[in-house]
């Protein structure tokens, strides 16, 4: 079992709670913000292996809050929420695959990784 999972399953159990209490919006933008911040950690952190660990934790943790949001189940029918799910899974894949091509195209192109993961991120 990865730390990825270690950390999604309570993760998960708590989302619903936390969308409730701080509002749908808001813990989206911070979401959001962190995963940025995250992104922007990883290669100022990458010589440190725990260093390394603790950023990858929260960018994990700001994509199992993303995962875990009650958009379809606040705003999709009843018969179309599966067509939904997927589309929101088919989303972050794309999204991912954009993100380390592109990842790949800047880091190949600059010589600053730092520079690179701060384009990313502010994408």
């Amino acid at each position: 079992m990865t730390y990825g999972t270690i950390i999604a399953i309570p993760t998960v159990l708590v989302i619903g709670f936390i969308y409730d209490l701080a509002g749908r919006k808001m813990t989206t933008c911070i979401t959001l913000l962190i995963g940025a911040v995250a992104t922007i950690m990883i290669p100022l952190a990458s010589p440190s292996v725990i260093g390394y660990d603790i950023a990858r934790i929260f960018f994990l943790l700001t994509l199992t809050v993303m995962l875990s949001n009650p958009f379809i189940n606040d705003y999709v029918t009843v018969q179309s929420r599966g067509l939904a799910t997927g589309f929101q899974t088919i989303g972050l894949t794309v999204g991912n695959l954009i993100s380390v091509t592109g990842l790949f195209r800047l880091t190949e192109m600059l010589n600053n990784k730092l520079l690179a993961y701060s384009i990313l991120a502010a994408l």
